[in-house]
């Protein structure tokens, strides 16, 4: 028995540096863009209570550190309210490497699986903030973004997949969202950057799952659904069968079945 689309997606393997822009080509080599403003995304920490104290991940000290302190100077002149969990600060000019910083708020880093809800809290809070950052900088003009793993690098890539995401295939290009890379901060471990992977591609099956519900319907006929399953499937060790339906002449387009078997692994 085959296993579900999603299982099919996520036994790819992919760069570990993409770009988002049109849903029909979700992820291209950053190699290939021209970049001529970039931003990163850092995490914080946030405890609430008596005595309320902040905390930077590991990759945001070594930036602070590596301007001489610049996020401790700048952290207190900013509301409480705008480093908490999912929202996001952005500060300007703090090295030359980067145009735009996006400081983002993680919540506590007690924070872990919650069995009454059951869902793991830390890897939600982590996609929600990458994705609040990765979001702003892209609307101040970023093309390429450098992303924090925040202790969740599978997470992080997921979050930064699915806030670019825009379905605008049938809007004037004018209109469209600006293409922007997302990449994992340089130096990570190989486990890190594996991690990296697997969010990405985790990304791309929603997205793809997105763009095939988002479709207008006389779009996406029967045999369009089938092609495109055949595009993003079969060159990742996928067999796609489909076959047309004769069930009378109920529409122009007939209706096709689509069968996914035969995965490889990898």
């Amino acid at each position: 028995m085959a296993p579900p689309l999603l299982s099919l997606v996520l036994s790819c393997s992919h760069a570990a540096h993409f770009c988002f822009f049109r849903p029909r080509n979700l992820f291209v080599s950053a190699a290939k863009t021209m970049a001529t403003y970039k931003g990163l995304v850092l995490g914080i920490y946030w405890k609430d209570g008596a005595n309320q104290t902040l905390e930077l991940t590991s990759e945001a000290q070594k930036f602070n550190e590596s301007t001489n302190g610049s996020l401790d100077k700048l952290i207190p002149l900013a509301s409480s309210s705008s480093l908490k969990l999912g929202k996001c600060r952005l500060f300007y000019g703090l090295n030359d490497a980067y145009q735009s910083v996006a400081l983002v708020g993680l919540g506590s880093s007690d924070a872990g699986f919650n069995e009454q809800e059951e869902v793991d809290e830390k890897r939600e809070n982590v996609r929600t903030a990458v994705a609040a950052g990765v979001r702003q900088l892209r609307e101040v003009g970023a093309s390429v973004v450098d992303v924090d793993p925040c202790g969740d690098a599978e997470a992080a890539a997921e979050g930064s997949g699915l806030a670019l995401y825009s379905y605008d295939e049938l809007k004037a290009p004018s209109t469209r969202k600006s293409e922007c890379c997302v990449n994992l901060v340089a130096d990570q471990s190989e486990a890190t950057v594996a991690a990296w992977k697997t969010g990405l591609v985790k990304a791309e099956g929603q997205n793809l799952a997105r763009r095939l519900m988002e479709t207008p319907a006389n779009i996406m006929t029967p045999t369009c659904f089938a092609r495109v399953a055949t595009e993003a499937l079969a060159s990742k060790g996928v067999s796609v069968i489909t076959r047309l339906f004769h069930v009378g002449p109920l529409s122009f387009f007939r209706l096709r079945l689509v069968r996914f078997e035969s995965v490889r692994l990898m």
